[in-house]
């Protein structure tokens, strides 16, 4: 059985992967996303072993897995959850686990504004069927992919079945010299737009990220980004923004528009320096600005979530004090107001307690 946030507590699929989203590592592979008649969730849970195929050997063949900090995990699986009605009881409708091609393992799926249409991290095999280890590794074969479900057949005589299996299309948006990852879907006035994040496919570990968008509102647009909204900065002055260093994902819901302000921002951490600072980015030009200059305090900067309007969670901390809980307010000129709602308490023998 997933482990699987409460909100739909009837999900059964005799699967164990990463529905536990309170574990660093799983965002690499880990979503959850609703539809937008939130109707149905997109999520990902390890993929059962196969049946018997008529090769009396598969389940004694290697299968690589993730690698260094994520080790175990091997057969990431997108299951599609839907109900006709309010999840209530038996209203839940089915269950359905994509599978699409075998040189990708695919993961960190959203939906797009069209239901039938999911995009999602395509992890790509080596041309001798390796896995690259992912954790702290930016630069390993990886793409966006655009995956559209077939239509929704009602079949009686799977209606007992936890899942059942559907075969769909994808195909990949980003270029092979660039290691993509973290889709996020923006949709607003009727416009749509999916970012991600990539960098240099086989270069530096950890390397400068790069920040892409693409406008998805119409099935005859554009359906490649050619070049990104926050680019690499090659020789940042003394004290200027040096280049997005986030961590691997974005926040689940990276979005901000205050009220009166005429864009959408993302809101990100990112390293700055000697450490991590809160930025607003710009959806429309990709102009980056700090949150969280230095006030004579280095704190680090984490930010954890969004209200999709003008409110930010964040944490912060030193290496000599403890997390701090913070709530930021931002207004339509791009500035913040924090305002500290939990702080440990620290004793005078150095424990403390939240």
């Amino acid at each position: 059985m997933a482990r699987f946030t409460p909100m739909v507590s009837s999900l059964h699929t005799n699967n164990h992967f990463s529905s536990s989203l309170d574990k660093p590592e799983t965002g690499h592979l880990a979503s959850l996303s609703f539809s937008s008649s939130e109707a149905s969730i997109v999520y990902v849970a390890e993929g059962n072993p196969p049946k018997d195929s008529g090769d009396s050997f598969h389940k004694f063949r290697f299968k690589p897995h993730f690698g260094e900090g994520i080790v175990g995990k091997k057969d990431p699986t997108i299951f599609v959850f839907s109900w006709s009605n309010p999840p209530e009881g038996e209203s839940v409708r089915k269950l359905k686990s994509l599978s699409i091609i075998a040189s990708a393992l695919f993961a960190q799926p959203v939906f797009s504004s069209d239901e039938r249409i999911i995009y999602a991290t395509g992890y790509e095999y080596t041309l001798d069927h390796r896995l690259l280890g992912i954790k702290y590794c930016y630069n390993r074969p990886s793409g966006i992919w655009e995956i559209t479900l077939p239509p929704p057949i009602e079949d009686k005589d799977n209606a007992a079945e936890d899942s059942v299996s559907v075969t769909c299309s994808a195909r990949k948006l980003t270029s092979s010299n660039i290691s993509c990852r973290s889709p996020r879907l923006l949709s607003e006035n009727g416009k749509h737009t999916l970012f991600w994040l990539s960098g240099l496919t086989g270069g530096p570990h950890a390397a400068t990220s790069l920040l892409y968008s693409l406008d998805i509102t119409s099935a005859s647009g554009p359906k490649t980004a050619d070049s990104p909204l926050v680019d690499f900065v090659f020789d940042p002055a003394n004290g200027a923004f040096p280049g997005l260093y986030p961590d691997y994902y974005l926040p689940l819901s990276p979005f901000i528009r205050p009220s009166g302000s005429a864009v959408p921002y993302i809101i990100t951490h990112s390293i700055w320096g000697s450490r991590s600072t809160v930025l607003l980015i710009s959806t429309t030009d990709g102009k980056v600005k700090d949150l969280t200059p230095d006030d004579g305090t280095l704190y680090s900067w984490t930010v954890l979530n969004t209200d999709g309007g003008s409110r930010v969670i964040c944490k912060r901390s030193t290496p000599t004090s403890p997390s701090e809980l913070l709530l930021g307010e931002v207004d339509a000129s791009g500035e913040v107001k924090w305002r500290v709602i939990h702080k440990p308490f620290v004793s005078s023998d150095g424990s403390y307690q939240f």
